[in-house]
């Protein structure tokens, strides 16, 4: 959701910047955008590719101004990246680091991915912006939206038939039903798996699956921060069942446990989870529990 507002904002701003600049052209007293805030942005700040991907990848920058005309110079980098793809043997910025406006408001950067035949686990690298010749900042509000991560999913690890986005079922205790996205990329570990967008949050989960039961885990302790609920809080994933008494009491588990199948690759969470609050230190709502934080059931299915 926080993506998808973001994009639409960016994509607003360079259309509106567009659209004074042209009503500029036409009289000398109208002005309204400043082009002291104009600004180059990545639509997302990041995206997962599979390393067999073999279609040019397009991303996409905007620049938000009433005289789009100019360069942007960009480069990349892996600067506190563990496992980072190399350039030339990961990957080619097949359209060159020379970024060309020519008065439209979005321009793409064209990369190809190289394929290898090695299981080395998912790579990552930067795309930034270095230099313009236009007078634009370098991303928004504190360089928010000046590069890129790029995710590159191992194809010769054992999850990767579930890498890359999958359709999400989900249903409360209320009950209401969700239906949403999520993205499942590679871990170093082969029993390992990276999801993100559980909850519809973009923040990322550790999953461990068990090969001989068939097993998936959604591993203890792991918490989204900072989650603005009306107020900012905390809250970490557990798993859950109703007490056997009878008595509609909840019993919590440490982790989430479900099923997978790579075959028809699909995840399936049968007695779902929930989140329970944990923070900020200091909270009155610490330990809460919510009837809509509560999940009964969760499927995941790549189509």
């Amino acid at each position: 959701m926080e993506r998808l507002i973001m994009n639409t904002f960016i994509k607003i701003v360079a259309f509106l910047g567009l659209l004074i600049g042209l009503a500029s052209c036409e009289s000398n007293d109208i002005n309204l955008f400043n082009d002291k805030d104009a600004f180059f942005a990545f639509e997302e700040e990041n995206i997962i590719v599979g390393e067999n991907t073999s279609e040019v990848i397009n991303i996409s920058l905007s620049l938000s101004s009433s005289h789009p005309v100019g360069d942007l110079q960009i480069d990349t980098n892996t600067e506190g990246i563990s496992n980072p793809a190399i350039e030339g043997e990961d990957f080619i910025i097949k359209s060159g680091k020379t970024v060309t406006f020519n008065g439209q408001t979005f321009e793409n950067i064209e990369l190809e991915l190289i394929n290898n035949e090695v299981r080395d686990g998912k790579k990552q690298f930067y795309i930034v912006m270095k230099s313009a010749t236009v007078p634009a900042s370098l991303g928004m509000a504190g360089g928010k939206m000046s590069r890129i991560l790029v995710d590159i999913t191992d194809d010769e690890h054992p999850l990767s038939p579930l890498f890359g986005e999958l359709d999400v079922f989900e249903k409360t205790i209320e009950p209401k039903e969700f239906n949403y996205v999520v993205s499942i990329s590679g871990h170093e570990d082969a029993d390992k798996a990276i999801l993100t967008g559980l909850w519809d949050i973009p923040q990322p989960l550790v999953l461990q699956f068990d090969y001989e039961t068939n097993e998936v885990f959604i591993l203890p302790n792991q918490v989204f921060t900072n989650i603005d609920v009306g107020i900012p809080l905390d809250f970490t994933i557990k798993g859950w069942n109703w007490a056997p008494d009878g008595s509609n009491r909840l019993q919590l588990h440490p982790e989430v446990t479900g099923t997978f199948d790579i075959e028809n690759r699909e995840i399936e969470f049968p007695n779902g989870y929930l989140l329970q609050c944990s923070g900020p230190d200091g909270s009155q709502y610490i330990g809460g529990i919510w009837a809509w934080t509560v999940q009964d059931y969760c499927k995941m299915t790549k189509n």
